[in-house]
């Protein structure tokens, strides 16, 4: 049995999904528990978020790869590979963006598309993200045990 390496409850309360560290994916329905759909998704899953409308549920990976698919018919919607080695992983609180941080760099993805729609450079080697509730702020945690904060989009540059 693989670890779990997340869990995120659905905005509208009646789902919560969790992740893997092999790749699978369960969608449960609450307050009963029961689950209602399981998928491979391949992979070390990393964190997973569902949409504001709690219609999607996107998924990362250790090697980078964002699946993005349907909760009503757990079809895949779309896939794409971000570049590079990355040491944390945070979708923001609406699941449109991913944040990913690799070095001393913050870089924001449209999870739709996988395009980069703002990067920063930082002062550590980040190893910890999260965003504010609104989406507003994003903070960094280092290895040097620094935080540093980004008001967005104010203060992360927009590529």
């Amino acid at each position: 049995m693989a670890a779990l390496s997340a869990l995120s409850f659905s905005p509208d309360g009646r789902y919560l999904a969790s992740a893997s560290t092999d790749g699978n994916i369960k969608l449960w329905a609450l307050p009963a528990g029961e689950r209602v759909a399981s998928d491979a998704r391949g992979g070390n899953l990393q964190a997973i978020a569902f949409s504001a409308d709690s219609r999607l549920l996107s998924s990362v990976s250790r090697d980078g790869r964002v699946r993005r698919w349907s909760v009503s018919t757990q079809a895949e919607i779309s896939s794409w590979r971000a570049l590079g080695l990355f040491a944390a992983w945070q979708f923001s609180p609406d699941g449109r963006l991913l944040a990913l941080s690799g070095g001393r760099s913050l870089e924001l993805r449209a999870v739709d598309s996988g395009k980069t729609v703002a990067s920063s450079a930082g002062d550590d080697r980040w190893s910890s993200l999260a965003f504010r509730p609104d989406g507003g702020a994003i903070a960094a945690g280092g290895k040097a045990g620094q935080v540093q904060l980004w008001l967005a989009p104010e203060t992360i540059r927009a590529v």
